[in-house]
């Protein structure tokens, strides 16, 4: 059995409504939506889909952004590397909607 290696893998589209992953979007993180006028170029590109994950935390640490999951409980995001779907952020939503709803 051939095992695939990272470089074998296709690229993988997210699987969600775009305008999630636009400022729009009330869950979209608060830290960049402030960057995306204060400091456009430390933007992610292309555009992870923890940006409109209530379970991400980004945050700017030694002039670089960063984004901590706190569902998977480790850095999924980082400068250079890509992070286009989990299984975790329709959870985090979906709970974050009940908790605005109580």
């Amino acid at each position: 059995m051939k095992q695939t290696k990272k470089t074998d893998l296709p690229p993988v589209e997210p699987v969600v409504d775009p305008r999630e992953l636009t400022p729009e979007d009330p869950f979209y993180s608060e830290t960049l939506r402030s960057l995306a006028t204060s400091h456009p170029e430390m933007m992610p590109n292309p555009v992870p889909i923890c940006v409109s994950c209530p379970a991400s935390n980004w945050f700017v640490a030694d002039d670089s952004l960063n984004c901590f999951c706190m569902q998977l409980r480790r850095y999924p995001w980082t400068p250079g590397r890509s992070f286009p779907l989990c299984d975790s952020r329709g959870p985090a939503r979906a709970a974050m909607r009940a908790k605005r709803t109580e």
